[in-house]
């Protein structure tokens, strides 16, 4: 009997739901992760791929000597066997808004890259006469690898899986990481910490001033946008679903999950908030070097996203809690004339 091979998403949901098993195994589960993995799933697609990692890399880990925290030259551990490890980034990738907007061109963390900053010159010339030169107008940049984290308490209930458990993890995994990067990405008020973080694509856009009306603001912002950059390449608009819910009484073909607004393709995510952007995804880039992931039962955490010395710390292990450490490395930048935003005034 043949067996269809599953698709390359259907493998990555299926990587996905192992990967969480085995977070689950790691977590509540004393002694080898991939020993319980295996015992409570042999069956799983990546039971093969488990096997594996635990005879080239699992003794390793055991008997290893102390290593110095990841950099961006060492970045991170083997928490999970790479083809667990895989699906997870991937899945972590897909959702954010950068990977959804049309033609945003992926570019290597240390790499100079060049975008068309204006058109070359070109004319007619009769027979045997000399022919122009012309400078191609390029602007270059360079994205240095910066990295957001952050410690997520999961109940031990949760991470120990009972039935579709796996996809309440994954959820609150993803949702985290990717609520963050969006709004970084796009909110006006966001600027660069130098060595730390960039600045959002809107911050220093020039400031459109909201009518309280945000199908008149759409059309300011087209105005906007096109008065800027007539010869955008790939405009795309990037709206919250509930503005794109606002937008569809009078835009047919536009859904609270993106679609197509006057003609030009929209991206939604909940992380654009009130603000309305329009940019041209030939003129802004982005790196995404993917995600690092840790857990542990055993520390005492403060429960604060800005702590301090005077923050209370709460025991893990004594609150049936898990802590997961997730860490995503990203980075973006754009030409000063590719991105206008308007941010959408209470009426």
């Amino acid at each position: 009997m043949n067996h269809a091979l599953p698709s390359r998403r259907d493998a990555d949901d299926l990587g996905l739901v192992d990967a969480m098993r085995f977070l689950s195994c790691k977590a509540t589960i004393p002694g080898d992760p991939g020993e319980a993995f295996l015992a409570r799933w042999p069956r799983a697609l990546h039971a093969p791929a488990v096997k594996d990692w635990m005879r080239a890399d699992a003794p390793a880990l055991d008997t290893k000597a102390a290593v110095p925290p990841g950099t961006s030259a060492n970045w991170g551990s083997a928490l999970l066997p790479p083809a667990l490890l895989d699906p997870l980034v991937r899945r972590l990738q897909a959702v954010t808004v950068l990977a959804r907007i049309p033609g945003l061109l992926r570019v290597p963390f240390n790499v100079p890259v060049s975008l068309l900053a204006g058109a070359a010159s070109f004319r007619w010339v009769g027979q045997g006469s000399p022919k122009p030169v012309t400078v191609l107008p390029l602007e270059s940049f360079t994205l240095k690898p910066t990295k957001c984290a952050a410690i997520l308490p999961l109940a031990l209930e949760l991470v120990r899986l009972t039935e579709g458990g796996e996809t309440a993890m994954a959820a609150a995994l993803t949702e985290a990481a990717t609520g963050f990067l969006d709004k970084q990405f796009l909110d006006p008020t966001v600027a660069a910490v130098p060595g730390v973080s960039p600045a959002s694509i809107t911050n220093g856009a020039p400031a459109l001033t909201s009518t309280g009306d945000v199908v008149k603001d759409l059309a300011v912002l087209k105005a906007a946008f096109w008065a800027a950059r007539p010869s955008a390449l790939l405009p795309t608009f990037i709206m919250s679903p509930a503005n794109a819910s606002a937008l569809a009484e009078t835009q047919p073909n536009l859904r609270t999950d993106g679609g197509v607004c006057s003609g030009v393709p929209t991206v939604t995510t909940p992380g654009a908030g009130a603000t309305l952007v329009m940019l041209d995804a030939a003129g802004v880039i982005y790196a995404d070097g993917g995600a690092e992931i840790d857990l542990s039962r055993q520390a005492a955490i403060a429960l604060d996203d800005a702590p301090n010395a005077a923050t209370t710390l709460t025991d893990l292990w004594q609150n049936n809690l898990v802590g997961v450490r997730l860490e995503r490395f990203a980075n973006w930048a754009g030409q000063a004339n590719a991105v206008q935003a308007i941010t959408v005034a209470a009426p």
